[in-house]
């Protein structure tokens, strides 16, 4: 069985979410009852039962009277979790920090030793973090007193931010192993709109009952995303070519599903072009998040036009690299991109393929993906000489 704790900001639906998976459940694979605590709708039920207050009112309510709820709320959680099947899966919906009307900074939900008297009940496996576009996000929230104006750059701003501390706080108010306490659970970091897939591969079992997670790697899928936006500019021969590389990249993107737990940035791509602020949060994002959760990163290039070289994308590999995780380099023109001393458009990548066919047919007859990683640490060093095509 597996405990997940769901964690996002308000605007994330993680309620539906939960539903999804529970829906699609069996078709994937999971044949173990999947059953969802919220504590979201806890605090609800509880203050209109105990104090006559809306759900909806709650967020405005005191600071101390909220936190009194979600006393109550944690103490009715655990209650349930203990009357659950120890055999089942669970899923935690939960916030770890809420937005008030009291002070710009996020107030926090949970502090660790509660987290951690969760994880003493029932061994927690994974906490999971859910990212959105905040444009969206904030179209969710209207007639919340949270930030809600998608056409304000300081409303998008405060999403943003907001999204950045509670991914931060999941972090670091992850439990530690009951048993040892030397290690946390392990936190992701994922786009909202993979969660339902990436959900079930997690819960995913084999025959024996085994759950299969460790069978996918968490990749990290790079690519020159802002140089294939759509421009008003482009003469209507480029603009045709954009979209069809856009669509070479949603194939390659698609197709990985098949291999691994998949993090895909172009659907989460939220920084616009001139405001310092929100590129600054997509970069600390993709680098921190997304590239530091993940087994490796992959950068796949649709074309060898040099108009579509992207310096973010090769940043992040260089980041992913830095902290000892393979990189993997798919790139048309890469044979006239390396130089003598190994480096290719200034990297220095485990991998390189000219094209998507190599790489998959890499994934299939050779089993690379499972060769990169042994027991979380990347084991690539015996492949190299084998897989390095260029």
């Amino acid at each position: 069985m597996a405990t997940i704790l769901l964690n996002g900001i308000p605007g994330m639906r993680k309620g539906e979410l939960v539903r999804r998976v529970q829906a699609n459940a069996t078709l994937f694979g999971v044949d173990r009852t999947i059953h969802s605590i919220s504590l979201g709708d806890i605090v609800g039920k509880r203050a209109q039962q105990l104090f006559g207050t809306r759900p909806e009112d709650v967020c405005r309510a005191d600071y101390s009277y909220q936190q009194a709820l979600r006393r109550l709320a944690q103490r009715e959680a655990l209650e349930q979790l203990a009357r659950l099947p120890s055999d089942d899966h669970v899923l935690f919906d939960l916030p770890f920090t809420l937005s008030t009307e009291h002070g710009s900074v996020p107030d926090l939900v949970f502090h660790q030793a509660e987290i951690q008297e969760w994880h003493d009940a029932r061994s927690i496996d994974h906490v999971i973090s859910l990212l959105d576009i905040p444009e969206r996000v904030a179209d969710r929230l209207v007639g919340t007193i949270y930030p809600n104006d998608a056409t304000s750059n300081a409303d998008v701003n405060k999403i943003l931010d907001w999204m950045v501390y509670d991914g931060l706080m999941a972090r670091s108010l992850a439990p530690y192993d009951h048993t040892t306490y030397n290690s946390a659970v392990p936190t992701l970091a994922i786009p909202r709109d993979e969660a339902e897939i990436t959900l079930l591969k997690i819960l995913h079992e084999d025959e024996r009952g085994q759950r299969m997670h460790q069978d996918y790697p968490v990749v990290y899928l790079a690519g020159p995303i802002s140089k294939l936006k759509e421009d008003q500019k482009d003469r209507p021969k480029v603009r045709d070519e954009k979209a069809m590389l856009r669509a070479r990249l949603d194939r390659f993107q698609a197709k990985m599903q098949r291999y691994a737990i998949t993090i895909v940035p172009m659907k989460i791509a939220d920084a616009r072009a001139h405001d310092a602020t929100q590129i600054a949060n997509t970069v600390y994002r993709d680098k921190h998040f997304f590239v530091t959760g993940a087994t490796f990163t992959v950068a796949y290039y649709p074309s060898a036009n040099k108009s579509y070289q992207s310096a973010g994308t090769m940043e992040e590999l260089r980041h992913g690299l830095r902290l000892g995780k393979p990189a993997v380099l798919i790139h048309p023109g890469i044979k006239d991109g390396v130089t003598a001393d190994g480096e290719v458009f200034g990297v220095r990548p485990r991998l390189c393929f000219r094209n998507q066919t190599r790489f998959f047919d890499a994934l299939e007859e050779h089993g690379l993906l499972q060769s990169m990683k042994s027991e979380g640490a990347p084991r690539y060093d015996c492949m190299r000489d084998a897989m390095r095509v260029i």
